[in-house]
């Protein structure tokens, strides 16, 4: 049987943190979240962590080199060789893990932070993208697209949701006011 959750992160049973939660809404091993679900969120997490990296770093040829000769291979093997990324990413993490600054997760602005800094890499991969080609094409502008639409989308939100939070600390900081002077 799999490990629970609490095998693989800082947190222990009922501790109150965002793993005690998860572990709270999808199961301590996960088993309310569908396999698709759980490859969807691998592949979002994979994302933003490759983007901490920057691209003079990336070496996109060697990629797609492995990922044509695993892409192949049955599904249980591809899990297998996540599984292998995954230990070797963890160890290289573990060496330096001060290399990457991460602000206080209690800090108002930490979400946009992160969110801001995805958005960066987002716009260096866009720029890989297009830094060699000399003409536009559909199948790069396509590319370019499906990078950046969805991150303009949520970079949107993030700002309404900013823009909603300021106007309700101004409204009571107001009321406040009023108060005070009646």
């Amino acid at each position: 049987m799999n490990k629970p959750l609490g095998y693989y992160t800082p947190h222990t049973a009922n501790d109150g943190s965002i793993f005690d939660d998860m572990e709270t809404l999808y199961g301590s091993h996960f088993e309310q979240i569908s396999l698709a679900d759980k490859f969807d969120l691998i592949s979002r997490i994979t994302f933003t962590l490759r983007n901490l990296t920057p691209p003079s770093q990336r070496n996109e040829g060697k990629v797609q080199s492995l990922y044509s000769r695993i892409r192949n291979v049955d599904i249980s093997t591809q899990i297998s060789f996540l599984k292998f990324l995954i230990d070797n990413c963890n160890q290289h993490t573990q060496m330096n893990a001060e290399e990457i600054p991460q602000p206080d997760p209690d800090w108002d602005y930490y979400e946009t932070w992160q969110l801001l800094h995805h958005m960066k890499s987002v716009a260096e991969a866009g720029i890989a993208l297009i830094a060699d080609k000399k003409n536009a094409d559909s199948e790069t502008d396509a590319k370019l697209n499906q990078l950046i639409e969805p991150f303009l989308i949520q970079l949107e939100g993030t700002v309404d949701d900013l823009s909603t939070e300021a106007t309700d600390e101004e409204l009571a900081f107001a009321e406040d006011e009023e108060e005070e002077t009646a």
